[in-house]
């Protein structure tokens, strides 16, 4: 159900089902919003509803919590079984993903691993610091400095990012060449 509250709107606590899957959604909109999220074994079909031919398959299962009061906070953490992409011609190899995210405050961080067959065959990790003011989208293009690292296939990469490194009168984050 969906209501006015302060400056802005509440959705309470609302069950969507889905070829087999569900979740639970909830939140608010306005000067402190927050989004809370639970999915179980929620196919990914479900995304072409809003992102037609994105053609994605398997399923979520996992929890996102997120709030914006004084400070913002969060925590996502999401299993991913069998995700695959079609296109007209070709079909990727399923794999299976699992990310942990994490937002408190002025920095925010995640990991990542992907495994097929059991094996792993990706990992990623990210740190962004400070992450300044604003939506955290915004907050995130604006990081002062950023660590990325991936590592593919036993490959390994590492991407520091910082507005420090600028030259002056640079107005567009560079763009991170993978070694």
């Amino acid at each position: 159900m969906l209501t006015r509250s302060g400056d802005g709107w509440a959705l309470a606590p609302t069950s969507i089902s889905f070829a087999g899957g569900n979740a639970t959604v909830s939140g608010r909109s306005g000067s402190a919003p927050e989004v809370h999220a639970q999915l179980r074994a929620m196919p990914l079909d479900v995304l072409d509803l809003f992102w037609p031919n994105l053609n994605l398959s398997g399923s979520a299962t996992g929890r996102l919590d997120y709030a914006w009061k004084s400070n913002r906070s969060g925590r996502l953490d999401l299993k991913v079984h069998g995700l695959s992409r079609a296109g007209l011609v070709l079909a990727s190899k399923p794999i299976d993903v699992a990310i942990a995210a994490l937002v408190s405050g002025n920095q925010a961080g995640l990991r990542a691993v992907a495994a097929s067959d059991g094996a792993i065959v990706g990992r990623a990790q990210a740190r962004f610091a400070p992450l300044g003011s604003g939506p955290l989208v915004a907050a995130n293009s604006a990081c002062a400095a950023c660590d990325i690292s991936v590592e593919t296939f036993g490959w390994v990469t590492s991407i520091p990012i910082s507005t420090a490194s600028r030259s002056p009168g640079r107005t567009k984050t560079p763009t991170p060449q993978l070694r």
